[in-house]
């Protein structure tokens, strides 16, 4: 998450705290005194949680390839023939390591902790606090330690990053987004974050094994870049993302870019799962959530992925991607990248 990297954790009765150790994009997890959440039914209840009118749930096969130049001072020729150049060598990988939780405050209720909003407290959806939804969160290790939970009873999604713990139980977190639920919230205000970099939801982008193990998944999946394009302002974004986090002035790919494997990309000598992941990458594409490392893909840690297989797609290369046309990236004061 943009200027973010620090940790997410909650714990006291209501809450728990985890390890975390991360061997390629195989991650391993153990929480300390917790009930388990409950288990993701075969009706998948984590399936569709954005509508299909929003924009990284549309396919996007026919949208042209971004052949805009870039002009601010690094004289590159096109976006896309820049992304090829500094990013063909970069392998597709899938980081396996995201935890969610499911609650359902309506039919099991729990004593709430209240967490406080230090630095994004005014672009998050409770700007003097708010209050961790469930008795308890799954939490990503690594960095950003994020903590996504789904309330099945409310509908309301809750994405939080940055959070701390000090000795005394209190809590404190840099950023906190709601999704869903009665609000309905399907975009952040312009240059607002979110729980990620550029302002836009995790959990309806992650790659679920629920989902790739059914042979089709129907929406952009989330992808991290090492080197994001920026300027003055931060660097600059295309909606539906909604801010940036810019850490390079040359390189081409912005916050909320949409990325395309080729249609000629042969999938034919890839296992069923990851010819799902392949197709939807074909189809509905990647988009630039975050920094982190070049061309990893984020997926849940559902102990049903077979690792050895998804390190296959260590075969797709970066130059195996266009950037594609979905607009004009904006910095924070609406300056147009070209």
């Amino acid at each position: 998450m943009c200027k973010m990297i620090s940790f997410l954790m909650f714990s006291a009765a209501a809450l728990f705290a985890q390890t975390h150790t991360t061997t390629g994009s195989r991650a391993t997890q153990s929480a300390l005194t917790v009930t388990p959440p409950p288990v993701v039914s075969s009706s998948d209840p984590l399936h569709d949680l954005f509508p299909s009118s929003y924009p990284l749930m549309q396919p996007i096969t026919a949208l042209p390839i971004n052949t805009h130049t870039m002009t601010p001072n690094n004289g590159q020729p096109t976006v896309n023939g820049n992304f090829k150049a500094m990013f063909g060598p970069a392998r597709l990988k899938i980081d396996a390591s995201m935890p969610t939780t499911l609650s359902n405050s309506l039919t099991n209720p729990t004593i709430l902790k209240r967490v406080k909003l230090t630095e994004f407290a005014g672009e998050s959806d409770a700007s003097t606090g708010t209050v961790l939804p469930i008795g308890g969160c799954k939490i990503e290790g690594g960095t950003d330690n994020h903590c996504l939970v789904f309330d099945q009873g409310t509908g309301m999604l809750h994405e939080f990053a940055n959070v701390s713990v000090d000795a005394n139980g209190n809590y404190t977190a840099s950023q906190y987004t709601r999704w869903l639920g009665p609000k309905k919230t399907t975009a952040r205000k312009n240059s607002w974050t979110s729980a990620d970099a550029a302002g836009l939801p995790m959990l309806p982008l992650l790659l679920r094994y629920a989902e790739a193990s059914t042979g089709t998944i129907d929406h952009a999946l989330r992808i991290t870049f090492n080197l994001t394009r920026a300027n003055a302002n931060n660097g600059y974004y295309v909606a539906p993302a909604s801010h940036a986090a810019g850490n390079n002035w040359s390189t081409a790919v912005v916050m909320g870019a949409r990325l395309r494997l080729r249609a000629d990309f042969d999938v034919s000598g890839f296992s069923p799962t990851n010819r799902a992941i392949l197709n939807a990458l074909k189809t509905y594409g990647a988009v630039v959530a975050d920094n982190g490392q070049t061309g990893f893909i984020t997926a849940d840690n559902d102990p049903r992925w077979n690792f050895d297989d998804l390190q296959k797609l260590i075969a797709v290369r970066m130059d195996d991607f266009d950037i594609v046309d979905t607009g004009t990236p904006v910095d924070s004061e609406g300056k147009k990248a070209y």
